[in-house]
This record gives structure tokens, C-alpha cells and sequence, in this order.
């Protein structure tokens, strides 16, 4: 008789066999929630193609030359699958699912850790301050990966700079859109290479020792 095959030990999270593909690109993961950056919603975008899987919401996107897509609202492996046409793409959390793009590459594999640093408060020892590195959102290689950028919603500067020092990795921030009560949108970001993009209307600012 030959011996039973030993029964496979069940997992929450089946580890893909190969990074998913479709047209030749593969599907990389821009972070968790939806597709944001600068003029997400202009001229047609974005468009809402229905309910799809991932794979046909990728192909989807390929065939319409889009730059990112939102999944979100999973039901039975299906999702709604919104397009985005805009260069500059980040992932804004709040707004649930994920946001997906189409490379060349495939994504590097994300730590285990990673979102149990994410919430990760570094307490403050003395007063904040912030220096102006330049006119434009920050900008610069690496700018989008892994949880970054945070977006904190509407601050002041200061709180906003207050929230870069408090995040752990936070190596500038920027602040765009006034409001008319002075607060501004607070984007955070975690790379080394920091540039303002002056075609990205904002300013960007480092955490500096001294006024």
C-alpha cells in the first residue's frame, strides 16, 4: 500500500507562488488604501469599471493606459476596481482596499514587522522645529514605498511638524492645500533623498535643531 500523502498544515495567508503579472507587467502593491497625488480626479478619472478580481481590474488598466487602480469592497474574491490616469500616485489609508500599479519589476517581499512599526510613537525630549527645503511636495527616489507617505489629514504646520517627529522613519514633511482656517494637508515621508517638486504645488520642510 502506499503511504498517504501527509495532509498540508492550513495557513491564514497563502504565500503567492509567483509575483502576479498580466501584459508582461507585474502587479506591485503602492500601499494600503486608495490611489491619490496630485490631479487624481481630472478629465475622466477616475474610472469606475465595475466589479472585478485584481488580475481582470490590472488588465483593465493596462488596456486603458492608467497609471494605478483602487481595489476595495472584496466580495467572493471580486472587487471594485476604480482607474487613476495621474502621474504622481500614493496611497491614502483611510479610504480602505489598496492601490495597485503596474511595473516593470516586481515588488521586493514586505517585511513582517512592518505594520507593527507603522503605529510606532518616538516621544518628543524638547520643542520642535521645521525648516523650509523648498517650494513643491516632497519629492525625490524612493518618495512612495511601504507604508510612506502618511498622510495625516488637515494641521497646522506646527502640529504637522510635531506629527513627523512623533513618526518613526519620518524624514520630512510637506503641506499643501490651505484651508481658510490655516491648516494645510500634512504628508509625511520616510525616504533619504528629499527634494521638493516644484510642479507639485505644496512645500516641503525637513525637522531642523533650531528656528
Amino acid at each position: 500500500a502506499q503511504p498517504k500523502p501527509s495532509p498540508q498544515p492550513k495557513k491564514k495567508d497563502v504565500p503567492p507562488a509567483a509575483p502576479s503579472m498580466v501584459g508582461g507587467k507585474y502587479i506591485v502593491t503602492v500601499g494600503e488604501g486608495g490611489c491619490r497625488g496630485n490631479g487624481w480626479n481630472k478629465d475622466q478619472w477616475p474610472l469606475d469599471v465595475g466589479r472585478k478580481t485584481p488580475t481582470a481590474c490590472a488588465k483593465a488598466c493596462l488596456e486603458s493606459s492608467c497609471t494605478a487602480f483602487h481595489i476595495l469592497h472584496e466580495e467572493n474574491g471580486v472587487f471594485d476596481c476604480f482607474l487613476f490616469g495621474h502621474k504622481d500616485v500614493f496611497a491614502v489609508r483611510g479610504l480602505g482596499g489598496e492601490c495597485k500599479a503596474l511595473s516593470d519589476t516586481p515588488e521586493a517581499a514586505s517585511e513582517a514587522d512592518d505594520d507593527d512599526e507603522d503605529e510606532e510613537e518616538v516621544e518628543l525630549t524638547g520643542p520642535v522645529h521645521m525648516a523650509h527645503l523648498g517650494r513643491g511636495r516632497c519629492r525625490g527616489d524612493g518618495w512612495s514605498f511601504k507604508r510612506w507617505p502618511v498622510i495625516r489629514g488637515f494641521l497646522s504646520a506646527e502640529d504637522c511638524a510635531t506629527a513627523c517627529a512623533k513618526k518613526k522613519g519620518c524624514t520630512a514633511f510637506d503641506l499643501s492645500e490651505q484651508q481658510p482656517d490655516r491648516t494645510f494637508e500634512c504628508g509625511l515621508y520616510g525616504h533619504r533623498k528629499v527634494v521638493p517638486a516644484s510642479g507639485v504645488p505644496g512645500n516641503c520642510y525637513v525637522l531642523s535643531e533650531k528656528r
